[in-house]
């Protein structure tokens, strides 16, 4: 935790929401959402508008009361252009009319869908109807601030002596990626009828040590986490810590998955995949190399995921594995090459499955893998990004993971991981433009972006009309002749591109400075030519393979939907990325903690952070 601010896609969510800060809902200690500071809401038959209308004995820690403009200050600060960092992919704002548009310069804030009708209702409009946009509020990203505070003290406001929050602990102290106290807020006030925060008057936040299990037999710690097979391995067998033990379900799969190499290889063969994925026996991961910390799966979700019933995965079959390697042309793993498999530094304990899985396939296909100890910074972009340069052909172990209750959640992020794992055609085009700052081949039609000189003179923006005009004119004949209807609702509106460039427009038109002009044409020339632009939009629609296409279809629905019918597509969705075998799942990990006996209502996070969260309910016993 670098610092406390809520815009910033770190560990300190799991202290801003619900502990030092408050929105208008939260998680109670099952996960459910409840109304916090929210009395209740409602949304207009449409879906578009949600009205929430909020208590008025809500109070900051210096006795003022919290109004709706507090959400409405610290939400426009989120969106802010000038906070080009803010993760607006963890925020409802990103599905709020302009909130991306306003995020990326090309609105102005009252062409936002957030309104303050008074001090104490907003109103809320979307872009497009969400079912289950309420859980989106009870992220860190939804939660309210002091406006006097935080323009008073900029970088600092949540140190101890600028400090303001709603929530039921205020900060004592602060070391940045290092200890935090926190200790009862006495202004603060609860949400009726709802339980809103234990008996507990301070707490301390300290790194996990080294040492978890030791540190909390000596007493410095009152709860710990078991994070490796040893410490697991000594607790269930030490009486005294075993009646302290509590385990929970963590809403995670771990995955045996392809690194996204832009290089052409054997893997790009489905045979070949699948012949992989039926060569692996998870018990010897579950039960040997992980001494029971994780439950074996052939699915993405735990047993107790809606989805999960609607997969049925791909079994262990070791023979027919190598009846589809021969069938593939590679008979006794014959002609493919060492395989690499990138995985976490010295320590780790996913670097005893890697070694499990290449044991595995040496074993049973003949087939070499090569590990690879892998910086932190780099595995996470090939687990979670696109392409990276350098990288061979090849495995990672892939996480899918929830995030927060909501329907797009049912397929545990299984279409994000695997979008890259298209043929090497695709990765190869994609990747040229994915890798560097400036996509290449816009640089080639449009001129370079790093050049201060470009984007001064209206000429400068013929190029880039011109590729609008085109691009435009496509993805309205693409969106239009979409059959399925969830699909063509999800995509783009029409209007919203030409509304959008318009914008561009008149920014560089209402520039004052060649230095003012160049910085608004850059944020043209991003939106046609960047990575994630409108001429990449064009080529992947008109290049997208069968399968991909399906779950982006099926991603579409899965979002539209309800949360029962989204674990339906939510599991259809995942089964065919399971039926690719570009993600194999290998096993569910446990959330294993200790406590001491006169503790409860710990709240360990399964959602994708791991670790602590919703501190405010710990409760000591009478």
């Amino acid at each position: 935790m670098q610092t406390l601010d809520p815009d910033a896609w770190q560990g300190q969510i799991l202290v801003d929401q619900g502990t030092i800060f408050e929105g208008l809902v939260g998680y109670d200690t099952q996960y459910h959402i409840v109304p916090k500071i929210a009395t209740h809401w409602t949304t207009s038959k449409d879906g578009l508008t949600w009205t929430f209308y909020l208590r008025r004995d809500a109070r900051w820690s210096n006795g003022k009361t919290v109004t709706a403009d507090d959400f409405y200050y610290a939400w426009m600060r989120f969106a802010s252009p000038q906070d080009s960092q803010a993760p607006m992919w963890e925020s409802f704002l990103q599905f709020v009319k302009n909130g991306w548009n306003f995020h990326g310069g090309a609105a102005k804030a009252d062409e936002v869908g957030v309104k303050v009708i008074n001090s104490y209702e907003l109103q809320i409009t979307l872009a497009q109807p969400h079912p289950s946009l309420i859980g989106w509020f009870a992220l860190a990203s939804a939660v309210p601030l002091y406006k006097p505070s935080v323009e008073a003290h900029p970088t600092n406001w949540f140190l101890p002596p600028y400090f303001v929050g709603n929530g039921p602990y205020k900060v004592k102290s602060f070391v940045p990626n290092g200890q935090i106290a926190l200790v009862r807020n006495s202004e603060y006030v609860g949400a009726k009828g709802e339980f809103n925060v234990g008996n507990v008057k301070g707490i301390d936040l300290i790194p996990t040590p080294s040492t978890p299990v030791e540190t909390y037999m000596s007493g410095q710690l009152d709860i710990a986490p078991i994070g490796n097979p040893g410490d697991y391995q000594y607790v269930r067998y030490n009486k005294t810590l075993h009646s302290q033990l509590q385990i929970t379900p963590q809403w995670e799969v771990d995955t045996l998955t392809f690194d996204k190499s832009m290089d052409p290889s054997p893997l790009d063969n489905p045979l070949v995949r699948k012949a992989i994925a039926e060569a692996i026996d998870r018990s010897v991961i579950s039960d040997k190399v992980l001494n029971g910390m994780v439950q074996q799966t052939q699915v993405l979700g735990p047993p107790d995921w809606p989805s999960a019933k609607y997969e049925h995965g791909i079994p262990e079959n070791i023979a027919d594995a190598k009846k589809l390697l021969t069938q593939a042309g590679y008979p006794h793993g014959k002609g493919i090459p060492t395989l690499e498999f990138y995985t976490p530094t010295v320590g780790d304990p996913k670097i005893g499955v890697a070694e499990a899985v290449a044991q595995q396939l040496k074993q049973n296909l003949n087939i070499d893998v090569k590990i690879e100890p892998t910086p932190g910074s780099l595995l996470g972009g090939i687990i979670w990004g696109s392409y990276n340069k350098g990288i061979l052909p090849g495995f990672v172990i892939g996480v899918g993971v929830v995030n927060w209750w909501d329907s797009s959640s049912m397929d545990m992020q299984t279409f994000i991981a695997t979008a890259g794992s298209y043929p090497s055609d695709w990765r190869k085009y994609v990747g040229a433009a994915t890798i560097v700052t400036n996509n290449p081949y816009s640089v080639k039609a449009y001129g370079n972006p790093d050049n201060i000189k470009l984007g001064t003179g209206s000429s400068d923006l013929v190029s880039l009309q011109k590729a609008f005009d085109k691009d435009n004119a496509y993805l309205i004949n693409y969106i239009t002749s979409q059959t399925d209807e969830v699909y063509r609702k999800s995509i783009t509106p029409i209007p919203s591109n030409a509304s959008t460039w318009q914008g561009y427009l008149q920014a560089w038109k209402q520039a004052k400075t060649d230095a003012d002009k160049h910085a608004a044409w850059v944020n043209a020339w991003n939106f046609i030519g960047n990575s994630g632009g409108l001429d990449m939009q064009v080529w992947q629609d008109q290049h997208r393979p069968d399968d991909a296409m399906q779950w982006t279809v099926l991603a579409a629905h899965e979002n539209a939907d309800d949360m029962n019918q989204a674990a339906v597509d939510g599991g259809r969705l995942a089964q065919s990325v399971i039926d690719s075998a570009w993600m194999v799942p290998l096993y569910d990990p446990k959330d294993l903690f200790l406590v001491k006996p006169w503790l409860t209502n710990v709240v360990y996070n399964k959602f994708s952070w791991g670790n602590f969260f919703q501190l405010q309910y710990l409760t000591i016993k009478k």
